[in-house]
């Protein structure tokens, strides 16, 4: 049997295939679109100097632990009622992160919807910050 043939015995296995494949691209590309430029440790600091602003959305008490140097903290839990209190950084870079970088999609989206454009994804999030020594604040 020759590759034609199997093909043309089996081209409805194959669209589904190309069907699926074409799925998960799509889903991916709008999932990393929606979330914003993923950035690194030295990329996001020149964000942050440039006027930017970290957002940290994990929970309060894990802000007070250990927290980036000038980071806000808007629990994910509470950002959408607290996008008032940031509208002043609506022109400005902000660089959003969390323990790891699983729950900034979310994130992302409130923000999106709440009118920000410049939105940046600290990669590796707090876990990534602190893998590479970089200076933290606890309080």
């Amino acid at each position: 049997m020759t590759f034609g043939q199997f093909f043309a015995d089996n081209l409805l296995m194959f669209l589904l295939f190309f069907a699926c494949v074409a799925g998960i691209i799509f889903f991916e590309m709008r999932d990393r679109s929606a979330a914003g430029e993923k950035v690194g440790n030295s990329r996001a600091a020149i964000l942050a100097n440039d006027n930017g602003t970290f957002i940290d959305i994990r929970p309060t008490p894990d802000f007070h632990q250990a927290h980036i140097a000038g980071a806000k903290n808007f629990p994910l839990a509470d950002l959408a009622a607290q996008l008032d209190k940031i509208r002043g950084a609506k022109n400005r870079p902000l660089i959003i992160y969390d323990t790891d970088g699983f729950s900034v999609n979310a994130a992302a989206k409130i923000l999106r919807a709440g009118g920000f454009e410049a939105i940046f994804v600290l990669d590796g999030g707090i876990n990534g910050w602190l893998a590479e020594n970089l200076p933290v604040v606890s309080k």
